[in-house]
């Protein structure tokens, strides 16, 4: 297993305010975390780092090389429910950080087998030689829109209202997590990523970066690309390849 990242700010924001980390377990385990941080001057910072170091403490607590494909599920959650309360509890201290959030999108690699979680518009995609998928759903307005069919997935692109996120992490005390599994074939990689990259960048366009670069070089030239469109929000972007 190996995993890529990059964080970039943009060419816009002041700030940072996404998150990345990952940790290879065994040479066929892995789990990657990104994060999107909102609310406040410093808010969405503080928001972002603590869902992925209190996601991290947890994993790294409760993952081990001989774990069970049966109780990912109930681990990559819980570490989610613990950096929701964590972020709430901060936000209900600090004033100056009331309603700060995160999104957030996990995935874990487990000998062949592909766990997600993950919470608002942050996403998860596979690719492979046959072409590139979106695993996760966005938990915003745009995307009720196209459930409902009220707008098509091009319209929602330039939807006034594309960046009003449904679900955030560190609002409430509880919070829905969405999980799914899915079978990997040898040749697909999974790519998680903030909405700086897909608001810039196609899933053509992704796909195509893939076709055209070395693997290892795949997230630094998708941050790049999202820049060279002009880059106006924070970028992150992990790879992982079996």
């Amino acid at each position: 297993m190996e995993v890529y990242s990059k964080s970039d700010i943009g060419m816009v924001r002041k700030s940072n305010q996404d998150d990345v980390n990952f940790k290879v377990i065994a040479e066929d385990i892995c789990w990657a975390v990104v994060c999107d941080g909102m609310g406040g001057a410093n808010g969405g910072d503080i928001a972002s780092k603590t869902a992925v170091n209190v996601i991290t403490k947890s994993l790294t607590e409760n993952l081990h090389e001989n774990v069970g494909q049966d109780i990912i599920e109930d681990v990559i959650k819980n570490a989610i429910y613990e950096a929701n309360n964590q972020i709430y509890e901060v936000s209900k201290e600090k004033k100056e950080l009331s309603g700060m959030g995160t999104t957030v999108v996990l995935a874990m690699v487990c000998r062949g087998m592909l766990h997600i979680a993950h919470v608002g518009d942050s996403r998860a995609y596979i690719t492979s030689e046959k072409g590139i998928q979106q695993v996760t759903q966005d938990h915003s307005i745009v995307q009720e829109l196209i459930n409902t069919g009220e707008i098509t997935k091009e319209e929602a692109s330039t939807h006034p209202r594309k960046n009003i996120i449904t679900r955030v992490l560190g609002i409430g005390s509880e919070i829905n997590v969405d999980y799914n599994s899915f079978e990997l074939q040898s040749d697909e990689k999974i790519i998680l990523c903030t909405d700086g990259l897909t608001n810039d960048l196609s899933d053509e366009q992704i796909y195509n970066i893939f076709k055209e670069n070395e693997v290892i070089n795949t997230a630094e030239r998708l941050v790049n690309a999202a820049k060279e469109k002009g880059g106006n929000d924070n970028i992150t972007v992990a790879v992982i390849v079996q």
